[in-house]
């Protein structure tokens, strides 16, 4: 028996060494799959679909949204899969990739009217703008410097 001790990490190719030999062995190991283990991909596929149109697709150029097997359109499936295609759990991929398309000068403030699944309800009396004031005046500061 090998006492292996262990130098690894969650990469597909692990990378472990023996105490008595020091020699590296590589063990293969599929990533995590939430979809697979659920067998989800479609349905979290259809959920992340939203990337594909307005506002986010103005800066597909600039930002490429990817597929099943990388980018954007994958970090959204596994999201979406790791809470059992709850469509709520895309919403923070999509703000994600909306805050990489206003970096890259594209505007996809607004993306929340498109995708009706990600509201964001604010308590009376507020409401909310995705091109607000930051940080948020108050009754201690009626003029807060703006970021």
């Amino acid at each position: 028996m090998v006492n292996l001790r262990s130098t690894c990490t969650t990469k597909t190719v692990w990378e472990c060494c023996t105490r008595s030999t020091m020699r590296t062995v590589r063990l293969l190991r599929s990533p995590a799959d939430p979809c697979r283990d659920i067998g989800g991909h479609d349905e979290a596929e259809a959920i992340c679909s939203a990337l594909l149109n307005d506002p986010f697709k103005q800066c597909h150029g600039a930002i490429p949204i990817g597929d099943r097997e990388g980018g954007p359109m994958k970090n959204c499936m596994m999201d979406v899969c790791n809470c059992f295609l709850d469509e709520s759990c895309a919403c923070a991929q999509f703000d994600t990739y909306a805050t990489q398309c206003q970096n890259n000068g594209f505007d996809a403030a607004n993306w929340r009217e498109d995708v009706k699944f990600c509201p964001y309800d604010c308590p009376d009396p507020t409401v909310y703008q995705s091109n607000g004031a930051t940080p948020v005046p108050t009754c201690l500061n009626k003029d807060p410097e703006q970021t």
